[in-house]
């Protein structure tokens, strides 16, 4: 048995109340069950809680047995003086705060109903690392959808607090955010994190004062990610490197190092050269931060993201060495990308303060198909149909922030299994 298995069992109060008396014999009555806290310190913060004729107003604090509270160092923690209920299942040992009293305590062993413990146990012993995977076929459709719905709202909420925490401390720029949220899905996992160092190395306001010169544009972005270092054969990127040497001295820039970048198993289609000729182009349309915000629907936003390459890039993957010719265009499953982790978040943060955007976000989600990668599949296995990239990056979040860590009795799903007979 686990700690979260009791703090569900405290939250839905789901133990007999009848005759209800501390391990000394003194009558209880649970009036507030108090909030839950996730951080230091006592597990429930602000109960109310009747003993005899005196009402408390303190903390609960919840183990498993009572000794646990010793192996936990509570005895010498002042943030647990506080505590005016200790609910333990096992009262094995009389245990005391840092002041040496003897808090009340609550056991609950014969009052929580063996069958809600047997559904917890069979549903625990899972080997799985989804729990419920066995159980998943029985999940009522509601349910499921609800939990989904709710699950891709907050995933995406917590992609804007990122965004708020990493991002703008760069800058509060929002147009800045939307060239670096772009940037990084173009880099796919694989240069994420360098086309993310690469858009924080350049102020935003030396590429607002170039972004509507092509040329200009390119010669920063290359020159800072340190592509126009070394000696060139070729027009085009010899013309780069000169007015690199200018724009590096006039801005007082200084390029990555050529390291952070990485080729290894990518497709050359996606080789950063590629993506950050198709980044500039993106970028460099007229009033695309104004035509982005305008656009919000699926077509019209993958139609300001195909983009088309100048003829250089025709027949190269890389400065100064020719390949066969071949447009180099952003597949459907790349504007997705696009699509999902930087336009879905970034409407998802100015939803902050135009909370229409916010719907906007999840119609798109709706519209894409729904991603196909291990996770999913996970899912999918057991029986559950998952429609779209709204259900898919749910999928994510379900299983990153409940599944691994099996906080089951903080999921919907999971909450249900359990109370089911």
């Amino acid at each position: 048995m686990k700690e979260d298995f009791l703090h569900y069992v405290w939250v839905k109060q789901l133990f007999d109340k009848a005759d209800l008396f501390t391990v000394n014999g003194e009558k209880i009555k649970i009036i507030e069950t108090g909030e839950h806290n996730n951080n230091a310190g006592p597990d429930f913060l602000n109960a109310k809680i009747k003993i005899d004729n005196l009402t408390w107003v303190g903390n609960v604090e919840i183990h498993v047995n009572s000794s646990d509270w010793q192996k936990h160092k509570h005895q010498n923690d002042k943030a647990y003086n506080n505590v005016i209920l200790h609910l333990v299942y096992n009262d094995d040992k009389t245990i005391k705060t840092e002041k040496g009293e003897a808090p009340q305590t609550l056991e609950v062993k014969v009052r929580v109903d063996v069958k809600f413990i047997a559904k917890y146990k069979q549903i625990f012993s899972e080997q799985e690392s989804i729990l419920c995977s066995s159980y998943l076929a029985s999940v009522d459709d509601k349910l499921w959808d609800d939990t989904l719905q709710k699950l891709v709202v907050e995933r995406f909420t917590n992609k804007v607090n990122e965004i708020e925490n990493s991002l703008s401390k760069t800058t509060n720029d929002l147009e800045w955010v939307l060239f670096a949220l772009i940037a990084q899905c173009l880099g796919l996992k694989v240069n994420k994190q360098a086309m993310l160092i690469l858009a924080q190395s350049i102020p935003f306001k030396v590429l607002r004062k170039y972004k509507a010169n092509a040329f200009q544009f390119s010669t920063l972005l290359f020159g800072q990610a340190g592509f126009l270092e070394g000696h060139f054969k070729e027009e085009y990127p010899l013309k780069l490197q000169q007015e690199y040497q200018y724009l590096k001295h006039k801005h007082n820039l200084v390029p990555l190092e050529k390291f952070v970048w990485k080729l290894l198993r990518l497709r050359p289609a996606s080789f950063p050269a590629v993506r950050i000729a198709q980044l500039q182009v993106i970028m460099s349309q007229p009033h695309f931060y104004s035509k982005i915000k305008e656009a919000v629907e699926y077509k019209k936003i993958k139609k300001l993201l195909s983009v088309q390459l100048g003829e250089y890039w025709d027949t190269h993957y890389v400065f100064d060495k020719q390949s066969a010719d071949a447009k180099k265009k952003l597949g459907s499953a790349t504007l997705d990308i696009i699509i999902i982790n930087a336009i879905v978040p970034f409407y998802f943060l100015i939803g902050k303060k135009e909370n229409k955007y916010k719907a906007y976000a999840i119609s798109l989600l709706n519209e894409i198909k729904a991603e196909q990668n291990t996770i999913v599949k996970k899912y999918k296995k057991p029986g559950k149909k998952v429609r779209s990239a709204s259900e898919s990056q749910a999928l994510i979040q379900l299983y990153n922030f409940y599944c691994i860590p099996k906080k089951c009795l903080t999921c919907s799903i999971g909450k249900q299994l359990v109370k089911d007979d």
